[in-house]
C-alpha cells in the first residue's frame, strides 16, 4: 500500500518497523531483507535515525549468524549515528544487546557491563519486554 501511495518517508518507516517485528520474532532472513531495504531507502532520503535503526537490525542479524566482527561494526556505527543527532533517537538497546552478547561470549564481563550501563540512559526508549531478546 505504501509503495502505491509513493510516500518514501512513510515507506522507510514501515520497512524499519517490519524489520523490528521480524527481529522480535527471531526471523533472521526477513529481518535482514527489511533492514537492507530500509538502509538503502533511508540512505537515499538522508534519514539518519532510520539508517542507524537499519544498521542496528543488521548488527543483530550478524550476531545471530555468529559474525561478531560485522555485528560490532554495525552496532558501533548505529550508536555513533544516533549519538551525533541533536535529539538522539532513544533506541540504543537495539544495538546494545548484540554488543552485550558478544562481550559475554568473549568472557569480557567489563565490556558487557559497560554496554549494559547504556541500557539505563534516561533518554532511552523503554526496553520493557526487551530484556531478553529471542535468540532461537
Amino acid at each position: 500500500m505504501v509503495e502505491r501511495v509513493g510516500d518514501l518517508v512513510l515507506q522507510s518507516r514501515c520497512l524499519t518497523y517490519r524489520a523490528v517485528a521480524y527481529r522480535r520474532l527471531a526471523d533472521v532472513g526477513h529481518c535482514r531483507t527489511e533492514a537492507e531495504k530500509t538502509l538503502e531507502l533511508a540512505t537515499k532520503l538522508g534519514m539518519v535515525e532510520y539508517i542507524a535503526m537499519a544498521k542496528a537490525n543488521l548488527a543483530w542479524v550478524a550476531w545471530r549468524q555468529e559474525d561478531h566482527a560485522e555485528a560490532e561494526k554495525l552496532a558501533t556505527e548505529a550508536l555513533d549515528l544516533w549519538h551525533r543527532m541533536d535529539d538522539p533517537y532513544g533506541f540504543d538497546w537495539m544495538e546494545l544487546w548484540p554488543l552485550i552478547a558478544i562481550a559475554l561470549h568473549r568472557q569480557d564481563s567489563s565490556a558487557a557491563i559497560g554496554f549494559a550501563h547504556g541500557l539505563q540512559v534516561e533518554k532511552s526508549t523503554s526496553i520493557a519486554g526487551n530484556a531478553v531478546e529471542r535468540n532461537s
